[in-house]
């Protein structure tokens, strides 16, 4: 077996040196890539978190789904109080709306959710009563521009 000279040992700790700066960066890679998968299956956990507790409201209460449908047509044949209850329950719609638009634009809510929700989105905004009630105000510029680019958006 032959020796080996110091240039040779050189170039074999160069290469275990390289090897050693590489290796960590791929495990790192790899958890953030797990990490992200963590992060949009939560995201999408939250997401329909947010559609299911709006529609269990909706259809386990007879008087929110009368108030929801009433309104929907014209919110001024509710009396104030139903009136009230329809503007938060719209209210609480737009937030959680606005919420899955925000986690789309930040990567994630994949793109063939999102356009499940802006869907949802458009023909929301159709409905007489929430367009009546629909300002923009006390939502970030963003998503307001994301409703009224909806093609159901009249004013």
């Amino acid at each position: 077996m032959a020796k080996w000279t110091l240039h040779e040992w050189a170039s074999l700790a160069e290469i275990i040196s390289a090897a050693a700066v590489v290796l960590p960066h791929l495990y790192v890679g790899a958890e953030l890539n797990g990490n992200t998968k963590a992060v949009e299956a939560a995201t999408l956990l939250e997401v329909n978190r947010i559609a299911r507790d709006h529609l269990l409201l909706s259809w386990t209460d007879p008087d929110a789904t009368r108030i929801e449908m009433t309104g929907d047509k014209d919110p001024d044949l509710l009396d104030p109080l139903d009136q009230q209850r329809y503007f938060w329950s719209v209210r609480s719609f737009w937030l959680g709306m606005q919420t899955v638009f925000r986690q789309h634009e930040l990567g994630v809510l994949p793109d063939e959710e999102w356009h499940v929700y802006y869907e949802v989105i458009c023909s929301n905004i159709a409905a007489p009563g929430k367009r009546a009630l629909w300002t923009g105000k006390f939502f970030i510029p963003d998503f307001v521009k994301v409703v009224e680019r909806c093609p159901t958006f009249r004013k």
